[in-house]
């Protein structure tokens, strides 16, 4: 599945509100979410997140970040794995308020396992998460 036009992940974090929660369908449940050479930018307060057990994970071939929390804002992810594009930059940039729960964040083998996510604000990281490369 690809992240543009109705239904997509793209479609819904440009039509929600701040304080929305976007929750990503069952039968997505083993697949990518491929965000092309697009990124997430999180630009109001989000909850993004799976039922129990799933596994759904973004992808993206940018040249900057998967996913990039801006400034005064408030993401929360759930049960989404998240992967680096095959730039030189780190898969998740947070520059507000990032709370991670049993999700893995991978990016390209050429980065450093330190740089996998840059955090400049507040992290919460709760259960299993892992960064790898």
């Amino acid at each position: 599945p690809y992240s543009s036009g109705l239904g997509s992940l793209d479609g819904a974090l440009s039509c929600s509100v701040s304080v929305d929660t976007i929750f990503i369908a069952d039968e997505l449940n083993g697949q990518n979410i491929d965000l092309g050479t697009s990124n997430m930018i999180i630009n109001k307060n989000l909850v993004i997140k799976t039922n129990a057990g799933m596994s759904v994970t973004v992808i993206s071939n940018a040249s900057n970040p998967t996913l990039t929390v801006n400034n005064g804002f408030t993401l929360s992810m759930e049960g989404i794995n998240i992967n680096g594009s095959q730039s030189t930059n780190a898969a998740v940039v947070n520059n507000g308020t990032l709370n991670l729960k049993n999700l893995n964040v991978v990016q390209n083998a050429s980065i450093p396992l330190q740089k996998n996510l840059v955090n400049n604000g507040a992290l919460k990281i709760e259960g299993q998460c892992n960064l790898s490369n």
